[in-house]
Protein backbone atom coordinates (compact mmCIF):
# COMPACT_ATOMS: atom_id res chain seq x y z
CA UNK A 1 0.00 0.00 0.00
CA UNK A 2 2.98 2.31 0.54
CA UNK A 3 3.80 3.32 -3.05
CA UNK A 4 -0.52 3.97 -3.36
CA UNK A 5 -0.35 6.02 -0.55
CA UNK A 6 2.67 8.18 -1.48
CA UNK A 7 1.30 9.23 -4.26
CA UNK A 8 -2.19 9.54 -2.87
CA UNK A 9 -0.59 12.60 -0.43
CA UNK A 10 1.55 15.59 -0.59
CA UNK A 11 4.61 16.01 1.55
CA UNK A 12 2.96 18.49 3.20
CA UNK A 13 0.48 16.22 4.64
CA UNK A 14 2.62 13.20 5.77
CA UNK A 15 4.14 16.24 7.71
CA UNK A 16 1.12 16.75 9.43
CA UNK A 17 0.46 13.30 9.91
CA UNK A 18 4.25 12.88 11.36
CA UNK A 19 3.71 15.90 13.61
CA UNK A 20 0.14 14.21 14.78
CA UNK A 21 1.40 10.75 15.26
CA UNK A 22 4.24 11.87 17.12
CA UNK A 23 1.97 14.02 19.97
CA UNK A 24 -0.39 11.02 19.84
CA UNK A 25 2.65 8.59 20.45
CA UNK A 26 3.85 10.52 23.48
CA UNK A 27 0.96 11.38 24.88
CA UNK A 28 -0.50 7.78 24.89
CA UNK A 29 2.34 6.10 26.62
CA UNK A 30 2.04 8.69 29.38
CA UNK A 31 -1.56 8.60 29.98
CA UNK A 32 -2.11 5.76 31.59
CA UNK A 33 0.53 6.47 34.22
CA UNK A 34 1.99 3.27 33.36
CA UNK A 35 -0.73 1.39 35.07
CA UNK A 36 -0.68 -0.84 31.73
CA UNK A 37 2.80 -2.26 32.67
CA UNK A 38 1.23 -3.89 35.74
CA UNK A 39 -2.04 -5.67 34.51
CA UNK A 40 0.44 -8.86 34.31
CA UNK A 41 1.63 -8.78 37.93
CA UNK A 42 -1.15 -9.52 40.46
CA UNK A 43 -1.97 -12.93 41.36
CA UNK A 44 -5.67 -12.62 40.99
CA UNK A 45 -7.66 -11.84 37.56
CA UNK A 46 -10.03 -9.42 39.58
CA UNK A 47 -7.09 -7.48 40.70
CA UNK A 48 -5.74 -7.33 37.47
CA UNK A 49 -8.55 -6.16 35.55
CA UNK A 50 -9.19 -3.08 38.29
CA UNK A 51 -5.72 -2.11 36.82
CA UNK A 52 -7.02 -2.59 33.10
CA UNK A 53 -9.72 -0.30 34.51
CA UNK A 54 -7.19 2.25 36.01
CA UNK A 55 -5.79 2.46 33.23
CA UNK A 56 -8.84 3.28 31.06
CA UNK A 57 -9.70 5.58 33.86
CA UNK A 58 -6.52 7.80 33.81
CA UNK A 59 -6.03 7.62 30.02
CA UNK A 60 -9.79 9.21 29.91
CA UNK A 61 -8.96 11.63 31.99
CA UNK A 62 -4.82 12.67 30.64
CA UNK A 63 -7.14 12.90 27.38
CA UNK A 64 -9.33 15.66 28.80
CA UNK A 65 -5.94 17.33 30.30
CA UNK A 66 -4.74 17.25 26.81
CA UNK A 67 -8.06 19.33 25.26
CA UNK A 68 -8.35 21.68 27.80
CA UNK A 69 -3.72 21.92 27.23
CA UNK A 70 -4.74 22.60 23.73
CA UNK A 71 -7.73 24.81 24.04
CA UNK A 72 -5.83 27.13 26.25
CA UNK A 73 -2.63 27.26 24.24
CA UNK A 74 -4.49 27.36 20.87
CA UNK A 75 -4.28 30.95 20.48
CA UNK A 76 -0.22 31.29 21.32
CA UNK A 77 0.55 28.95 18.96
CA UNK A 78 -2.16 29.81 16.32
CA UNK A 79 0.71 30.80 13.61
CA UNK A 80 2.11 27.65 14.09
CA UNK A 81 -0.67 25.44 13.63
CA UNK A 82 -1.61 27.19 10.65
CA UNK A 83 1.68 27.31 9.03
CA UNK A 84 2.13 23.70 9.20
CA UNK A 85 -1.07 22.97 8.46
CA UNK A 86 -2.45 21.25 11.48
CA UNK A 87 -5.06 23.61 12.70
CA UNK A 88 -7.90 21.96 11.44
CA UNK A 89 -7.11 18.03 12.71
CA UNK A 90 -5.37 19.23 15.84
CA UNK A 91 -8.39 18.82 18.22
CA UNK A 92 -8.52 14.79 17.52
CA UNK A 93 -5.80 14.19 19.65
CA UNK A 94 -7.76 14.08 22.69
CA UNK A 95 -9.44 11.45 21.35
CA UNK A 96 -6.90 9.59 19.38
CA UNK A 97 -4.79 9.67 22.82
CA UNK A 98 -7.58 7.62 24.20
CA UNK A 99 -8.50 5.31 21.95
CA UNK A 100 -4.68 4.71 21.21
CA UNK A 101 -4.22 4.17 24.87
CA UNK A 102 -6.58 1.15 24.95
CA UNK A 103 -4.19 -0.93 23.11
CA UNK A 104 -1.52 -1.55 25.75
CA UNK A 105 -3.68 -2.60 28.52
CA UNK A 106 -5.72 -4.61 26.44
CA UNK A 107 -1.96 -6.53 25.24
CA UNK A 108 -1.33 -6.89 28.88
CA UNK A 109 -4.58 -8.09 29.53
CA UNK A 110 -4.27 -10.75 26.52
CA UNK A 111 -1.12 -11.64 27.03
CA UNK A 112 -1.89 -12.73 30.72
CA UNK A 113 -4.27 -15.56 29.62
CA UNK A 114 -1.88 -16.26 26.45
CA UNK A 115 -3.88 -15.04 24.04
CA UNK A 116 -1.07 -14.54 21.10
CA UNK A 117 -2.95 -15.58 18.63
CA UNK A 118 -5.71 -12.88 18.92
CA UNK A 119 -2.84 -10.27 19.60
CA UNK A 120 -1.29 -11.11 16.52
CA UNK A 121 -5.20 -10.78 14.69
CA UNK A 122 -5.70 -7.24 16.03
CA UNK A 123 -2.45 -5.86 15.17
CA UNK A 124 -2.16 -7.70 11.36
CA UNK A 125 -6.27 -6.36 10.87
CA UNK A 126 -5.25 -2.81 12.47
CA UNK A 127 -2.26 -2.27 9.80
CA UNK A 128 -5.07 -3.45 7.41
CA UNK A 129 -7.40 -1.07 8.32
CA UNK A 130 -4.86 2.11 8.66
CA UNK A 131 -3.84 0.73 5.09
CA UNK A 132 -7.15 0.24 3.34
CA UNK A 133 -8.54 3.43 5.43
CA UNK A 134 -5.67 5.61 4.16
CA UNK A 135 -5.84 4.98 1.03
CA UNK A 136 -9.92 5.37 0.73
CA UNK A 137 -9.46 8.85 2.05
CA UNK A 138 -6.88 9.51 -0.26
CA UNK A 139 -8.82 8.79 -3.17
CA UNK A 140 -11.96 10.74 -1.92
CA UNK A 141 -9.27 13.40 -1.67
CA UNK A 142 -9.73 13.86 2.08
CA UNK A 143 -6.86 15.98 2.90
CA UNK A 144 -6.39 14.60 6.43
CA UNK A 145 -6.87 11.00 5.24
CA UNK A 146 -3.13 10.09 6.51
CA UNK A 147 -4.54 10.61 9.89
CA UNK A 148 -8.03 9.33 9.66
CA UNK A 149 -6.73 6.92 8.36
CA UNK A 150 -4.25 6.05 11.11
CA UNK A 151 -6.81 6.75 13.92
CA UNK A 152 -9.15 5.01 11.99
CA UNK A 153 -7.41 1.97 12.43
CA UNK A 154 -6.70 2.15 15.78
CA UNK A 155 -10.59 2.75 16.42
CA UNK A 156 -11.16 -0.51 14.73
CA UNK A 157 -8.71 -2.53 16.89
CA UNK A 158 -10.06 -1.19 19.99
CA UNK A 159 -13.49 -2.47 18.76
Amino acid sequence: FSPVIARLFSPEEFGVYAMIAAMIAVFSNISSLRYDTTVMLPIKDEDSAKLVSVSFFTAFLFSILVLILLLSTFSFFKGFYLKNGIQSILFIVPFATWVVSFHKPINFWLSRFKKYKLIAFGKTFQGFAIAILTVSFGLLSVKEGLVLGYIGGWVLFVL
